[in-house]
Formats: C-alpha cells, sequence, structure tokens
C-alpha cells in the first residue's frame, strides 16, 4: 500500500518544508551552497521471479569545501520534512501530475511497454505503482478527491517517508579525486551516523 505514496515522495522532497526550513528557504540555501539534489525510486529484479529489490536514491554533487552542508542537506530533507501543509502538497501534486501527463504525450510508446512489463516481472510491477500508468491514475484520483482523501494521504505519505531514514539500509557512493577520499569518507559518516537505526517490515515481494 505504500509504494505509490513512495512515488509520491519522490516528487515533494526538497519542495516542501522542514524542520528548520521553508521550502523556499530550503531551494534558495540549496541553490547556494550545493550543485543540484535529486531523489529517485526503482526496482531492480532478482533472480526469483517474485522478488526485486526496492531503491530510493539521493543524487547530489557540490564542490569539496561544501560536502559538509551538502549531505547535512541530505539528511534534512530524509529526516525532517514536514507533511502538514495540505495547500501546498496539493500543489505538488497537481505539478505532479502536469509532468506526468506531459511525459505521456511525448513518450507513449516507453509508458506502454512499461505497462505491459509490469505483468511480467515484480520489479516492473513495483515501478509501474511507483512511477507508471498505474501511479499516474493513483495521483489523478488524489487530485480530484483531494477534499475527501487529504487527511489519510497525509497519513500514508508519513507512513512511506518513515521507511527512508534508516541507517542499516543505506549505501553511500562518493565520486572525488582520490586524494580526498579519506576526508570525504569522514564527513559524510559524521553526519549520517545521526540517521537511525530500524528495523522496518520489508515491501511485498522485497528481497533484503
Amino acid at each position: 500500500k505504500y509504494v505509490p505514496y513512495l512515488g509520491m515522495i519522490v516528487g515533494m522532497l526538497g519542495k516542501l518544508d522542514t524542520t528548520h526550513y521553508s521550502y523556499e528557504a530550503l531551494s534558495s540555501y540549496m541553490d547556494e551552497h550545493i550543485g543540484s539534489m535529486s531523489f529517485h525510486i526503482q526496482a531492480l529484479n532478482h533472480t526469483k521471479k517474485e522478488a526485486y529489490l526496492p531503491i530510493f536514491s539521493i543524487q547530489s554533487k557540490a564542490l569539496l569545501s561544501e560536502v559538509s552542508e551538502q549531505v547535512r542537506l541530505m539528511r534534512e530533507v530524509l529526516m525532517n520534512t514536514l507533511f502538514e501543509s495540505t495547500d501546498r502538497l496539493l500543489e505538488i501534486i497537481r505539478e505532479l501530475k502536469a509532468m506526468m501527463e506531459s511525459s505521456i504525450s511525448g513518450d507513449g510508446h516507453r509508458v506502454a511497454y512499461s505497462r505491459l512489463l509490469s505483468h511480467l516481472s515484480s520489479a516492473e510491477h513495483f515501478e509501474e505503482k511507483a512511477k507508471g500508468l498505474t501511479f499516474y491514475h493513483f495521483v489523478c484520483d488524489i487530485e480530484k478527491n483531494w477534499d475527501e482523501v487529504k487527511e489519510e494521504t497525509v497519513s500514508y505519505l508519513k507512513e512511506a517517508y518513515a521507511y527512508l531514514a534508516n541507517r542499516n539500509r543505506l549505501v553511500v557512493g562518493i565520486t572525488v579525486d582520490e586524494e580526498e577520499v579519506e576526508k570525504v569518507i569522514e564527513i559524510t559518516h559524521k553526519e549520517i551516523s545521526q540517521i537511525p537505526e530500524k528495523e522496518v517490515s520489508k515491501l511485498t515481494g522485497e528481497i533484503g
């Protein structure tokens, strides 16, 4: 039940208030200190037909002097995003819907192919629910019935969001000049050590 909400969260992170920033201030601060930060969700196939590995990823780049701020901002978004503003959530949902409509219109054959594959692969089924045509219809239904479903939507968004900030399931990849590797690892470890370790239930079909 959380998969489509995880898909929505990918489109919301960095666009909502956090504990320490309004979304406008967060956007400005990111522009000032880092090159970019983007969020993605996908699933990898497993040799077992019904198994897959869901992956949420953050990709970011920054100057070496800003690495500490870069990782701190990642942690801020992962741990402190707020979902209380239903007006702002609806704005983002409408933006998400418009972007998907543009994608469907311009790349319809890929959308149809992904839909077909979703019947053949658990990983593709996950992605169809998280960012495919099924997800688009899910978003449309929420936008259409917002007044009736907004409280339930906020609740599910918060529950799905809790899956993300978990040091037990965190993998970090770094690209940096060789002589700076140890320094960057030390900075990164200091920041991510503040992300909690917790046990969460697996999504259906997930390997781990």
